[in-house]
C-alpha cells in the first residue's frame, strides 16, 4: 500500500499521520502493547527496509 501511487499522492499531512503510526508499532524501546505480536526481529527489519526505501519518510525515524 505505501508503495502504490495513490499512497504516494496523498496529502503531505496523511502520510505524515501513516508514518507516525508505522513508527509506533515497529517501535523496539517503548513498544505499544497493540503491537506486542510482532516480534522484535520483524520489527527491525521492516524499519530497515522502509527506511531504505522511502524517501518520504520524516526525519525522527
Amino acid at each position: 500500500m505505501i508503495y502504490s501511487a495513490a499512497f504516494q499522492g496523498l496529502p503531505t499531512e496523511m502520510k505524515a499521520q501513516v508514518y507516525r503510526q508505522l513508527r509506533k508499532a515497529l517501535a523496539l524501546e517503548k513498544p505499544d502493547p497493540a503491537y506486542a505480536y510482532l516480534p522484535d526481529a520483524e520489527k527491525a527489519a521492516l524499519r530497515t527496509i522502509l527506511t531504505e526505501t522511502l524517501r518520504d519518510l520524516p526525519g525522527d525515524w
